[in-house]
């Protein structure tokens, strides 16, 4: 008789969430004291791209704890596979650039402005690193370094057989909102958010672990969908292009997610 592995996978999903925890927390700690004493210094900003990568280090580490580098080298040649370019292509690239600039085009008639296209890619946060190198940093720091965690580790290590898929996608929202805690502390934009903005931003998280997690598994659960779309989407809401374009194109991912968790939730539990 087979042991019960649910006390065992208890442990590897609170193993890899502290360490997540302890990782980002402890590199983004300098940053946030120097935010909350008043310091302007650039530099500090860097700890949020490096801090961003807890969860894929921390992923790594569990995978390789209990797996070994068998499990390690399954992951990272799952990664760049055919299907998954594709996905990232199609569902991860294309569409959300085409609702950006269609999000884009309708706001600058409504309000009849001339969109700033060459703002693509240039955020405050960031001045030095100028476009491509932003695109890069967001590819690898906060997409590459958070899905592995997020969507490569904690999502298929929370699915249960006879689950509803919506439901362990859902799970992982409230673990992912508590690892931005200190952000709150230190970056302009959270720091900003009212109790409407904190609501609209919960719920952006859940349409974003529905669609990444959806991504991930159409690409035969390689990440690289889910790093392309996470980087994509925060190079788009950031963009200072001269019209509020970010209400727009939250909008339809929001839409986006909400017809892709109706149609999940609608297929019974295998």
């Amino acid at each position: 008789m087979n042991a019960d592995p649910r006390p065992a996978t208890r442990r590897r999903i609170a193993a890899f969430y502290v360490l997540a925890l302890g990782t980002s927390w402890s590199v983004w700690a300098p940053w946030i004291a120097s935010a909350r004493a008043g310091g302007s210094d650039p530099s500090w900003r860097a700890l949020h791209l490096v801090g961003s990568l807890g969860p894929c280090l921390a992923a790594l580490l569990v995978i390789g704890w209990t797996g070994g580098r068998v499990r390690l080298r399954e992951l990272a040649g799952g990664t760049l596979t055919a299907p998954a370019v594709r996905v990232a292509l199609i569902w991860s690239l294309l569409f959300p650039t085409i609702a950006f600039v269609a999000s884009v085009l309708t706001m600058a008639l409504m309000n009849g402005t001339t969109p700033r296209w060459d703002r693509i890619g240039v955020v405050s946060e960031y001045p030095a690193l100028g476009r491509i190198g932003y695109i890069a940093a967001g590819l690898f720091f906060y997409g590459i370094g958070e899905e592995v965690g997020w969507r490569g580790f904690l999502y298929p290590t929370l699915r249960r057989p006879k689950r509803r898929i919506l439901t362990d996608e859902l799970m992982v929202v409230p673990l992912w909102a508590l690892w931005h805690l200190p952000l709150f502390f230190a970056t302009e934009s959270y720091r900003a958010m009212r109790l409407g903005g904190a609501v609209g931003w919960l719920l952006s998280l859940a349409s974003g672990s529905v669609l990444t997690a959806w991504l991930t598994d159409r690409a035969k659960g390689s990440v690289l969908p889910a790093a392309v779309l996470h980087a994509v989407l925060d190079v788009f809401f950031l963009a200072d292009v001269g019209v509020p374009v970010q209400s727009a194109m939250g909008a339809v991912v929001t839409l986006w997610g909400v017809v892709v968790a109706i149609g999940q939730f609608r297929q019974r539990a295998a």
